[in-house]
């Protein structure tokens, strides 16, 4: 039993710390990168348009994280199934944000212009693009803590991984022209795949630790 904590404590810094640095990176790597890029004008509506977007998402978002992860562990702890509360999180998750955010799509470049003025409406054409890769760091955001809660910490680094260089790796490559849109459209959409990636091997993971649950009760 020592070893075993011991070792759950050695994973922790090996797996856990560098997922959460590689989280932080992702986000805040992308204006550094485009300050290399792009023109000051360019950044400076990209930088008004990802403050638009992500300030409401991320209070949100991390409160429905904080919510998930609190149901979660008490389900943990209980022996309870965990893969029926992630199915319900998600289907609220989208049930909500996808009709929210595709108003938002449509009316973006009109309402920067309303609030912020004509001069802002290409900020309102860049935050149509944000909006996507937005959209599924939303949805995704509260199963990650799902890859520390099952023990599969090793494999939530590697997502993590694959969802922090692909989206840089794609606004590098649609931005090679000189073309914000395309940079922002190609990352988002690589965003989208990888937090897809993401949910789905997460909800594996409850499964797993579900179909371990139910034989541990069966076994006794």
């Amino acid at each position: 039993a020592l070893y075993t904590v011991v070792l759950e404590f050695k994973r922790f810094p090996l797996f856990v710390l560098p997922a959460s640095a590689l989280a932080a990176l992702g986000t805040n790597a992308v204006p550094f990168l485009f300050q290399a890029m792009f023109s000051l004008q360019q950044v400076g509506y990209y930088a008004i348009a990802n403050r638009f977007l992500m300030a409401p998402s991320s209070l949100l978002g991390g409160a429905v994280a904080e919510a998930f992860r609190a149901e979660f562990v008490d389900r943990h702890k209980r022996g309870q199934r965990s893969a029926p509360l992630f199915r319900n999180t998600l289907g609220k998750l989208v049930f909500v944000a996808v009709p929210v955010f595709g108003v938002f799509f449509l009316i973006a470049p009109l309402l920067f212009s309303f609030l912020l003025g004509d001069v802002y409406r290409a900020a309102g054409v860049l935050s149509r693009y944000l909006c996507i890769g937005v959209l599924a760091q939303f949805v995704s955001q509260p199963f990650q803590y799902v890859f520390v809660a099952t023990g599969y910490v090793r494999l939530g680094l590697l997502m993590q991984s694959v969802a922090t260089v692909l989206p840089l790796l794609g606004a590098i490559l649609g931005g090679l022209d000189g073309n914000m849109e395309r940079s922002i459209l190609f990352a988002a959409m690589l965003t989208v795949a990888t937090s897809a990636l993401q949910v789905l091997t997460a909800y594996r993971c409850c499964q797993l630790r579900d179909a371990a649950l139910h034989t541990n009760v069966s076994d006794a």
